[in-house]
């Protein structure tokens, strides 16, 4: 693991210091993903902090209310406001995207 190739003394400050880490948790969660549309939706979800299903609709075409549920299967948080992603996973994929 990167961690223990710097020496296991440094501690990493962000997911940016670990890419072997960050490689291994989107390879899990991207080969879960059945296609761009639900990858997309994944991405809405990193970037807001709670997504609903009109978030989706203002931001993707018809199938929303379809990737909104599937968001539910996956995401598996929640509160009143909506579903959000766990921290470590947000990073991640925002880390993917730049």
């Amino acid at each position: 693991m990167d961690a223990e190739r710097r020496g296991g003394d440094v501690l990493p400050r962000t997911l940016g210091d670990l890419p072997d880490v960050v490689r291994d948790l989107l390879t899990r969660i991207l080969d879960e993903v059945p296609g761009p549309g639900h990858r997309l939706a994944l991405e809405v979800c990193a970037h807001g902090n709670v997504v609903t299903g009109n978030v989706l609709r203002s931001m993707l075409d018809d199938s929303a209310e379809e990737l909104f549920t599937w968001l539910r299967t996956v995401v598996r948080r929640g509160g009143p406001y909506g579903l959000f992603l766990h921290d470590m996973v947000t990073d991640a994929l925002g880390a993917d995207l730049r």
